[in-house]
């Protein structure tokens, strides 16, 4: 535990010095902001982030953890970067004591289990959470479900006090549901853990004992859902637009999980055939499985002693890439949680022996590709400076801005040209990208800063630049003429924006194809209390009038 600390803050120490990045970032600061025991109940009965604009969702407790953690720190952004860094510590200590648990057949088992939570500490899908606050909820998640899971097994196990560390698990599986929608997955996973390391030998007593344990944790789902529609009025998540994305989902989640294969650089066809190459042979396999030993035979050889273990970790990893397909969304800090899964199978595959040699030998072959992908693409070889940037050009943008509003009291409107949007161009790499400011979390921003109370500012998100991971040095450049404004980008790209404002907007945007250059174009004159932030890496530029000829 003192060397995974040491290395922890050794590699994820810097994010300390960050400031708030990510544009979900405001929006959890303002709703999990505590000044009064009043906010307690507004934080148990408002949506995550105040109801973002593609989904209202609903995790009191993530918001809470925000809430605890202004009331230490206030708006100090060291203090929350310092509850993730540690988050994640516990976490990979939870990696060592699982894989110790679950090595104790394995010769040097524990030495394989601290290998397995060195992987995880340094896994590159680390780089895309920890900096973050926004995806503490991923952490969060991880952590409470991983105690959920153990304080189930002790319940299974112990010979006394079984109800009261069955209530525990119970107890703890409702902070998991309310921190995030993932955890509807646990039934399943209770479910499968009770029939999978049950002893005994009828199937169907075993199936029906997984049930009834299992109820309870659906129950704790069926309560987050039903408070969710009575304060929402809907469910409201985010979800699945149809079947390509759910293929899509599906497709993305096996690359992120697969980890070495992300580094090939697969085209797009390549990359839909892998997992419906390896998914249908695994599917022949098991048919033919079936076919020469039968149900019960099939059963009697996965459950087995040796074979278990590997059984349930497969089948957790399966239960969350079954339901990222069915969201049909599958981002890099979502698979935070069954990554542990993928790396104490990946560490006990390379630390067991099997009884055939050619299986011993494709086995250990494949968890040692993953450990040595987990390894050089850690934090401690590869450059992850996209989070770094994010919060330079965040901090200075929001500086920038709040010194414009304190110096302008009839700014109330103000639309965001060109505003910086995504570090690293919007890569599919774990940690190598970074959002950062739209007007939802520019309004939230304004609020929690408290410029609000005093003054109605709206800000509206029409367009945002791109920059490479790392280089911040692009050039943007404004030409005024003739009822236009013409934005030309050197070293990043021009899109609109992704959440278009509704409502009447003075002007018309075009970017051109080649996302390096773009137009505005007036339709009237700007009002006394409209702006145009115009954001160049060298400052804000800002415009008042319509500037014309």
């Amino acid at each position: 535990m003192v060397s995974l600390g040491v290395l922890c803050f050794a590699v994820y120490g810097e994010a300390l010095g960050y400031y708030f990045t990510s544009m979900d970032a405001f929006p959890l600061l303002l709703t999990g902001r505590i000044d009064s025991l009043e906010d307690i109940g507004r934080i148990f009965s408002s949506p995550l982030g105040g109801g973002f604009p593609f989904g209202t969702y609903y995790r009191p407790l993530s918001e809470l953890s925000y809430g605890i953690d202004y009331l230490i720190w206030g708006k100090d952004p060291m203090g929350y970067h310092l509850t993730d860094i540690l988050l994640h510590l516990v976490n990979s200590i939870m990696v060592f004591f699982i894989a110790g648990l679950l090595y104790k057949g394995i010769k040097k088992g524990l030495l394989f289990a601290w290998i397995a939570s060195l992987l995880f500490l340094l896994h590159p899908l680390g780089s895309a959470v920890v900096p973050s606050i926004a995806r503490r909820q991923d952490m969060l998640i991880a952590l409470l479900l991983s105690l959920c899971l153990l304080s189930f097994v002790k319940a299974e196990r112990s010979e006394r006090n079984r109800t009261a560390w069955y209530a525990l698990s119970l107890m703890i599986g409702f902070l998991a549901v309310f921190s995030k929608e993932s955890a509807f997955v646990l039934p399943v996973l209770i479910g499968l853990l009770s029939f999978i390391f049950n002893d005994g030998c009828d199937y169907g007593k075993r199936l029906i004992t997984a049930v009834r344990r299992s109820m309870p944790f659906f129950g704790l789902a069926a309560l987050n859902t039903l408070l969710h529609v009575y304060l929402f009025g809907s469910w409201g998540v985010h979800g699945s637009s149809g079947p390509a994305q759910n293929a899509a989902a599906a497709v993305k989640s096996f690359f992120m999980l697969a980890g070495p294969l992300e580094i090939l650089h697969l085209s797009a066809p390549l990359r839909a055939a892998t997992p419906a190459v390896i998914f249908l042979t695994a599917f022949l396999f098991l048919a033919n499985a079936l076919r020469r030993h039968g149900v019960r035979g099939f059963l009697n050889e996965i459950l087995s002693r040796e074979r278990k273990v590997y059984t349930y970790l497969t089948a957790f990893i399966l239960t969350f890439m079954a339901l990222f397909t069915i969201s049909g969304k599958s981002l890099d800090f979502y698979h935070y949680l069954p990554n542990m899964a993928v790396i104490i199978l990946a560490v006990m595959a390379l630390a067991d022996t099997f009884r055939k040699k050619w299986a011993s030998v494709v086995v250990k072959f494949s968890g040692g590709i993953f450990t040595a992908y987990a390894f050089l693409y850690s934090p401690v070889f590869a450059d992850y400076d996209a989070w770094r940037s994010s919060s330079e050009l965040t901090r200075r943008t929001i500086e920038e801005t709040e010194t414009a509003l304190l110096s302008d009291r009839d700014a109330s409107r103000i639309y965001l040209i060109n505003w910086p949007g995504f570090i690293g161009l919007e890569s599919e790499a774990p940690g190598t990208n970074s959002t950062i400011l739209v007007s939802y979390s520019m309004d939230a921003w304004a609020e929690w800063a408290g410029l609000k109370p005093s003054r109605n500012v709206e800000f509206i998100h029409v367009s945002y630049a791109s920059f490479p991971a790392g280089d911040i040095s692009a050039k943007l450049n404004y030409v005024f003429k003739d009822r236009e404004i013409h934005a030309s980008a050197e070293g990043c790209l021009i899109s609109p924006s992704k959440f278009p404002y509704k409502g009447e907007v003075p002007f018309k945007l075009r970017i051109d194809d080649d996302m390096t250059s773009g137009t505005l174009v007036f339709t009237r004159e700007l009002q006394d209390n409209e702006r145009l932030f115009l954001y160049d890496v060298n400052g804000i530029r800002i415009v008042r009038k319509a500037v014309y000829g």
